[in-house]
């Protein structure tokens, strides 16, 4: 039946579209002897791909992940790793590389650290060097600059031997500990198999004191929190009009203000507080939580699944606020942290993160030290219940090293936040630009027509009619309702 099914074909007419592409498939498939397409797609998965490691050819294939062409067989089981490290000295997680004349570190970095280790362990071939992203590198998180983390977790393809714990954290510096490793399966991404992170921030009582508004600006005051409260009942637009307000806009007089430094703590405050950080629970929208986002863009929505508030048992006059969510942008926390201190202590409207969270509003915010700032440890319910089978690829579970984290917690991380004590010095910069002063004036995001752009500080001029006579930010009204 082979052949006269190919003779067919030869005689089609040219002017058929499919003559041209079944005259170069079918040789090919009469040489192999079967006309199966499923059998014919899996021959051509199995043509060996090559990449560039280093000075060294790897070939990738459906039986071999990596294998250097001089021999050396690359790693090909992928493992996780449990992490705890300290964020002082490190810029960040996230290896920062210079390309020029040689590809160089530009600064200390958690990744890098463990890159070296992993190497002067022998885990991975010094040829990977620079290049983890094809040992199939992933981390659940990446902590900013001074950001700690207790259980931080990390997939990578690597040679393990028995003895490989211990030799590896004799390669490891003194604020960087690895609590297990454990196999994974082959598709592990720490990253994108996270199903929520949790974080924490701990900071002393006394930045709750009661904050002193000066009479000078007590008229101020009151009337930026009326504004602040009728516009955070319009979650989705802006309500403001000037001609229903009596809000001031001339400018007061700065005077630096004070607060009580020897506040402690009561259960009250802590169950105060923890009603405060509700407003954040949920799906919202905070670009005005970090400064590298478009308030349109829909990356700006995130979603925080539970905030506790309690105290640090260990530590006398401390509050604790534990934040789990799916994902973080930019010093999202530390300014989350900084709206609610300043809303429980009197320099922000009640309403101010329901304010803050209006995806047209334009609100300053300030950013609370990343001193207190710490990864607790990241969860994979997702991978747990869908890819791992044990006992070949194990479930990833913080139980498995809560012990050793909680330890390095108590021994390690609150003695290093202790050590650098930046809370007054931030505290006697809330205490000078307190919220209602750095958001004295109200503001939208910019407003574009078609004859130009409008002066969003321009308080005459209102969201219902910016959005009548055009699209905020080249984005149409329909595709705002969508967001």
């Amino acid at each position: 039946m082979r052949l006269p099914f190919i003779l067919l074909l030869v005689y089609l007419p040219p002017s058929l579209s499919v003559y041209t592409k079944f005259t170069q498939i079918v040789p090919f498939m009469a040489l192999s002897g079967d006309f199966s397409a499923k059998n014919f797609s899996r021959k051509r998965k199995n043509v060996t791909k090559h990449s560039s490691v280093g000075d060294s050819t790897i070939q990738s294939t459906n039986n071999e992940l990596f294998k250097i062409s001089n021999g050396i067989n690359a790693p090909k089981t992928k493992y996780a790793m449990y992490l705890g490290y300290l964020g002082t000295g490190y810029y960040g997680f996230q290896k920062q590389i210079a390309f020029g004349d040689r590809v160089e570190e530009t600064v200390e970095t958690i990744e890098g650290t463990l890159e070296r280790a992993l190497i002067a362990s022998n885990a991975i071939y010094p040829e990977f060097k620079h290049r983890l992203q094809k040992l199939g590198w992933s981390k659940a998180a990446r902590t900013d600059k001074g950001v700690h983390a207790a259980c931080m977790v990390v997939g990578c393809r690597m040679n393990i031997a028995d003895d490989f714990l211990k030799i590896f954290n004799e390669n490891l510096p003194g604020n960087i500990i690895c609590y297990d490793v454990l196999r994974v399966t082959k598709g592990f991404d720490a990253r994108a198999l996270c199903s929520y992170r949790n974080y924490e921030y701990i900071f002393p009582g006394y930045l709750l004191g009661k904050f002193e508004i000066p009479p000078q600006h007590l008229t101020f005051y009151q009337s930026c929190c009326e504004m602040v409260d009728r516009c955070a009942k319009c979650p989705k637009t802006s309500c403001y009009n000037r001609s229903q307000d009596n809000f001031v806009f001339s400018n007061p007089d700065k005077i630096s203000s004070t607060s009580d430094t020897n506040y402690q703590v009561t259960e009250q405050d802590i169950v105060s507080l923890e009603t405060i950080f509700g407003d954040y629970v949920g799906s919202h929208n905070f670009h005005n939580f970090s400064s590298r986002i478009n308030p349109l863009n829909p990356a700006s929505y995130r979603y925080i699944n539970s905030i506790k508030v309690s105290r640090v048992e260990c530590m006398e006059n401390f509050v604790r606020v534990s934040i789990q969510g799916q994902s973080f942008l930019f010093n999202q926390i530390r300014k989350m942290i900084a709206v609610a201190i300043e809303v429980f202590r009197g320099s922000a409207p009640k309403n101010a993160i329901k304010y803050c969270l209006n995806k047209l509003h334009s609100v300053n915010v300030n950013t609370a030290p990343a001193q207190g700032l710490f990864l607790h440890h990241p969860n994979f319910d997702t991978y747990n219940f869908h890819r791992a089978s044990p006992p070949q690829t194990k479930h990833i579970l913080f139980e498995d090293v809560k012990e050793q984290a909680m330890q390095f917690i108590k021994q390690r991380i609150y003695p290093e936040i202790l050590k650098y004590d930046k809370w007054h010095e931030w505290l006697e910069t809330i205490n000078e630009y307190p919220f209602y002063w750095e958001n004295h004036a109200h503001k939208l995001v910019k407003v574009s027509n078609s004859d130009g752009e409008i002066d969003t500080n321009d308080q005459e001029t209102t969201l219902t009619n910016a959005m009548t006579d055009g699209v905020i930010n080249g984005v149409s009204n329909d595709m705002i309702d969508q967001m």
